[in-house]
């Protein structure tokens, strides 16, 4: 996790061309949830260790994630519960 992250956040800060960016950072989300999900110690230690920019920058990419995920789910499922996502690392 601790190459892999910052390998995730690269990668997304490089392909930032309109709706590529978008697919980017749903991908880079979903991927940053994952990790989040196996060990969420370790994870959120990661995030810590990480510049103030970088953290900055994982909160946009999980919340362009989310926001977009959600836009997309919400057309299907109007009446399903929704989870916020808190975003203190």
């Amino acid at each position: 996790m601790t190459v892999f992250i910052p390998a995730l956040l690269s990668r997304a800060a490089t392909n930032v061309d309109g709706d590529n960016a978008n697919a980017v950072y749903r991908d880079t989300a979903a991927r940053l949830m994952e990790m989040a999900a196996k060990d969420q110690g370790m994870f959120k230690g990661i995030i810590l260790g990480l510049t103030a920019e970088q953290r900055t920058f994982t909160e946009e990419i999980l919340r362009a994630g989310a926001g977009s995920s959600a836009s997309e789910n919400a057309s299907a499922q109007s009446t399903a519960p929704s989870i916020a996502l808190k975003m203190s690392f």
